[in-house]
């Protein structure tokens, strides 16, 4: 037989969970956007930052990232993370390939959202 050593499966599990427990937590701070207009930017944003806090965790990274997918106006999204030493966050670098009809879907979007926030008041 080749295979010269054997490690128990539960062994390897936990030293993984060590050696992950170790990586500071995923924040996230600033988003930096390529490839969009400053109005699409603010778009985007918002998928991520869901409250007035500027910090997001990775859950409402990954969330916010499948809903840009899921909704057509995006057909490609490349996420880099960069950590910041000095506040334990990360800066998230997007790289989006938008399209064609993007800015035909983000007018419905703004005018539909102020026709239900006219319609609340």
């Amino acid at each position: 037989s080749r295979i010269h050593r054997r490690v128990n499966l539960d062994n390897i599990r936990l030293r993984r969970m060590v050696y992950r427990s170790n990586f500071p937590e995923l924040r996230f701070k600033n988003i930096i956007i390529d490839g969009a207009n400053p109005q699409q930017q603010v778009y985007i944003k918002r998928e991520f930052h869901k409250s007035d806090n500027k910090e997001f965790t990775y859950e409402d990274l990954k969330q916010g990232y499948f809903r840009l997918l899921s909704d057509k106006m995006i057909s490609e999204i490349i996420p880099h993370a960069i950590y910041n030493p000095e506040d334990d966050t990360y800066d998230l670098h997007l790289k989006v390939k938008l399209e064609n009809n993007f800015a035909v879907r983000l007018g419905e979007y703004i005018h539909f959202q102020l026709q239900s926030d006219l319609s609340g008041a």
